[in-house]
């Protein structure tokens, strides 16, 4: 390499000479030092690039750094020789004897630019194997880490093809090395040296590829931020779709409901035969944006969600252009203070899974609050003063104060309704429309030592016309608008089963569980900043989407409607306690009588549809659809599912049965679980979906039966929603454990069914949860185990075993559920008079604490317990192979 510039003997040669002195030699000094200033200069921005702009993950990151090092220690040892040489070449251009270094001087060097040789090939062999260490799907499995990747094999294949031709020239040179003259040979060995061009392309491709992929990100934002339909994409409906009015889809109805029947027969035959799937599942979170008036103590919504939720669905947008996976993903809801949030993939069937929920769902907060202003907060609650004067921020008045508005409400203000699409507006127009009335929801109010009884709230201030509030009744808080149910924030799970009989079957087992959670989750005692005595938002929403016309509640004789619906009577609302259980096993235990139309019943059974799933989906039909759009009447029953899911997705039941999309491979036969209140902090709102997750495990696993007559499971689900209904209240529940052996094992086995269990006695929740001697050993026990038979890590069990023993100790009351702690923090307030009534400093003081312990500012005990979980944001990848291992097996077994 500096070979020729070296001399065993003191004096040079006269054509050694010659070669140092010449102009091509100096020029190569001079081009080299250009070559070396510039790798120097790209380096520093290259530092800055990866250090505050990188495109690379942080191993990657490391080894260009170190890389970025040796690159540039060569070319400061090689500039020193060459520029030592250079000097020589000047100085002792006439001493043959002083030009050349001595053998000592050339040592130290020599083996100084050798190790700096060799440092720049062995990191590029380590980013090489950076690249490939790991299973290659996962490294490659979307499109950001394949530029990352090509990045890297770029920069090696380039400096590996310049050295490549260093030596290849050099191997070419010396087979003609007799038939060129030395002075020319040694300049061309000298300029064909291609490590100084080598090392400076490492900085130059490292800033190239970082401002491509940035250049890509900046025009993928910009296109999806001018284009205003992403949330309406994502909802899966029409952007541009004209939604019918109530008397606009009359005319409609039967045919929509023929037709999604047909949908439902269609689809349910094309995918009853898929089998295989595994366990996957993912929770819903609904948050809420407040905003803190700090001066004056007042906390109102932030109308905001629109803005906020287009740049979180921006964000998600730019990942999947570019193939970079979505840690989260972000919907709107029924309030324009409202969002939703899932993870960004469902998890799987590992138990390491539960130990990055929380994670998870810290992150979910953390990503909204980013988008927030410095008084603003988002916070997993049903905020408690919904309703109450200029309680949104931009204030607004209620619809009634408004000509033409929505709703004609007392309290509740158009801008409260997300208006990022029509179709929230729509179903406040269509449900009213269809009822004939405005929405009139009463909730009893909790009796304190200063509530005046009977409690008669004077509402002449709200409106001069006395039938605006005339179906107020005494004490109980009068509300007006859907909003007031369906803007409650709530968790809720979903799981998909290996095959549609599994699903069906979990449907009905998890059913009995609904009431259980309801009541241990507690969460919401106020409304319209007042006391109530139930510590449920369940019947407020129930009753906040109740579309029966006065004729279905049997208060004026049948005309135009064909049933009667009353809920006094057993027949359920259209949000309620499910109505029938739907594994043929589980038919003995259907006691309510249902009502459906006997041609939509017969056009399923004609369909091949079983008895049990038939009455389900013909009950179900008694519904009429509240979403139609004018561009969608007409579809291929044979593709299309819209017209069975605008009934289907508008029942709302504890449990849900979902059949999978006709358009979307991926995704399986489903049941969501549906009653659990959101909790305040991500830990408890983990702790509750691994419980219900880990509640599917031991019912799978062990193939218990917990089915109990559905009537029982209806006042289970009315018993749940009353005042400490944890502790207060005793839920119908089978006193011993049963094994079913009609279990789904497999799609083709046949239900043998057997009679209905006598074994039902009253428990109370913990006694359900912890179990009750020598009569019921307790979810908690049974959820241990099948821990104990399972492989599961340290960390992972660690996790779930602070969730369990905090739903423990929830159950038992030695912490109680955020309805009493939110209960207690009234009672104890300087500012409260006992007479049921929340002001807003009480309110403020209330979500500032409240804010402070879910954003993990101070930890409150009384709340929480002393419990702390091991949560990890990603599961370790020794374990994700595993899991591929796993799947593997299970198609394998397939074929």
């Amino acid at each position: 390499m500096i070979e020729p510039t070296v001399s065993t003997e003191f004096c040079a040669t006269d054509q050694q000479m010659e070669r140092q002195t010449s102009w091509q030699f100096r020029a190569y000094v001079y081009f080299h030092s250009l070559i070396a200033i510039a790798t120097f200069i790209l380096s520093i921005f290259a530092v800055r690039v990866l250090v505050y702009r990188s495109i690379f993950p942080a191993s990657t990151r490391v080894l260009l750094f170190i890389s970025l090092f040796y690159c540039n220690f060569h070319e400061c040892v090689f500039g020193y020789i060459e520029i030592s040489a250079l000097v020589r070449s000047y100085a002792y251009s006439d001493s043959p004897c002083q030009i050349l270094f001595k053998q000592s001087e050339c040592f130290p060097v020599n083996q100084t630019l050798m190790f700096a040789y060799a440092g720049v090939i062995g990191i590029q062999m380590a980013l090489s194997l950076d690249r490939t260490r790991f299973d290659v799907k996962l490294r490659y499995e979307n499109r950001e880490t394949m530029l990352t990747a090509q990045a890297v094999c770029i920069i090696s294949l380039v400096q590996f093809f310049l050295m490549m031709g260093n030596s290849t020239s050099m191997l070419v040179l010396r087979q003609y090395r007799q038939d060129l003259p030395n002075t020319l040979y040694t300049n061309i060995v000298t300029w064909i040296y291609t490590v100084p061009y080598t090392v400076m392309c490492l900085p130059l491709f490292i800033i190239l590829f970082t401002s491509y992929v940035g250049k890509t990100r900046r025009i993928a934002i910009k296109n999806i931020t001018e284009i205003r339909i992403t949330q309406d994409e994502h909802m899966g409906l029409l952007t541009n779709g004209s939604p019918l009015s109530w008397d606009e889809m009359v005319p409609y109805i039967d045919y929509i409901k023929k037709h999604g029947i047909s949908q439902f027969i269609n689809l349910y035959h094309k995918l009853k035969s898929r089998q295989g799937d595994c366990l996957k599942w993912g929770d819903e979170i609904e948050y809420t944006i407040v905003k803190f008036d700090h001066e004056n103590k007042k906390v109102r919504v932030s109308c905001r969600a629109e803005e906020v939720l287009t740049r979180l669905l921006a964000a998600e947008e730019v990942n999947a252009m570019v193939g970079a996976s979505n840690g989260s993903l972000w919907r709107p809801e029924f309030g324009a203070f409202m969002i939703e949030g899932t993870p960004g993939q469902p998890y799987g069937g590992l138990l390491a899974c539960f130990n990055v929920v929380e994670a998870n769902m810290r992150e979910r907060r953390k990503a909204v609050q980013r988008l927030l202003k410095e008084d603003e907060s988002i916070m997993s609650i049903s905020f408690p003063s919904l309703g109450v004067h200029d309680f949104t921020h931009p204030s607004s008045i209620p619809a009634s104060k408004c000509t033409g508005s929505i709703g004609n409400s007392l309290f509740w203000p158009e801008l409260a309704v997300f208006n990022g699409h029509p179709r929230y507006n729509n179903f406040v127009r269509n449900i009213e429309g269809r009822r004939g009335r405005k929405i009139t929801i009463n909730v009893p109010i909790f009796k304190d030592i200063n509530t005046p009884s009977p409690y008669i709230e004077d509402l002449s201030m709200h409106s001069e016309r006395p039938e605006d509030y005339k179906d107020a009744k005494q004490d109980h808080i009068f509300l007006d608008h859907m909003g007031f149910g369906t803007s409650c924030c709530c968790l809720q799970i979903t799981f998909q089963a290996v095959n549609v009989n599994e699903a069906r079957w979990l449907y009905d087992q998890l059913t009995p569980f609904t009431p259980i959670l309801l009541a241990l989750s507690a969460a919401t005692p106020i409304f319209r900043s007042k006391l109530a005595d139930v510590d449920s938002r369940w019947g407020v929403i129930s009753e906040s989407v109740d579309d029966r016309t006065l004729e279905e509640l049997g208060l004026e004789p049948l005309k135009n409607s064909k049933w009667i619906i009353e809920k006094s009577k057993l027949f359920l609302q259209r949000y309620d306690s499910t109505n029938c259980y739907i594994y043929p096993c589980s038919t003995a235990y259907n006691d309510i009588p249902l009502n459906y139309d006997e041609e939509i019943y017969q056009q399923l059974i004609d369909g091949d549809i079983d008895e049990a799933l038939a009455k389900h989906v013909a009950h179900m039909f008694i519904r009429d659809p509240h979403q139609v759009f004018r561009e969608r009447l007409e579809q291929d029953d044979e593709k299309d599912s819209e017209h069975f899911e605008t009934i289907q997705s508008s029942t709302w039941m504890n449990m849900r049965f979902k059949p999978p999309p006709p358009d979307v491979s991926e995704i399986g036969w489903r049941v969501e679980f549906r009653p659990t209140e959101i909790q305040l902090t991500d830990f408890e709102n983990a702790a509750y979906c691994c419980f219900v997750v880990l509640l599917t495990r031991v019912i799978i696993s062990f193939r218990l039966t917990y089915l109990l007559p559905i009537s029982m499971v209806s006042e289970n689900m009315k018993r749940a929603q009353k005042r400490d209904a944890v502790l207060s209240q005793k839920f119908f529940f089978r006193k011993d454990l049963a094994t079913c052996s009609s279990a789904p094992d497999s799609l083709d086995e046949t239900a043998e069914c057997g009679s209905p269990s006598s074994g039902v006695a009253e428990m109370t929740v913990t006694e359900i949860v912890n179990g009750k001697e020598n009569e019921f050993p307790g979810l908690i026990n049974l959820i241990f185990q099948y821990l104990d038979d399972a492989e599961v890590d340290v960390d992972t069990r660690c996790t779930i075993t602070q969730y369990l023993n905090f739903i423990s100790k929830r159950a038992s009351g030695e912490i109680p559920t955020l309805a009493k702690w939110i209960r207690n923090f009234v009672g104890k307030h300087p500012k409260y008079n006992h007479d049921s009534e929340v002001c807003d400093e009480i309110i403020y003081d209330l979500l500032k604490t409240m804010d402070d312990i879910s954003n993990e500012k101070e930890h409150c005990e009384k709340l929480l317990g002393s419990f702390r979980s091991k949560t990890v944001p990603m599961i370790p990848r020794s374990i994700l192979k595993a899991e591929e291992d796993l799947v593997i097996q299970v198609l394998k077994r397939m074929c």
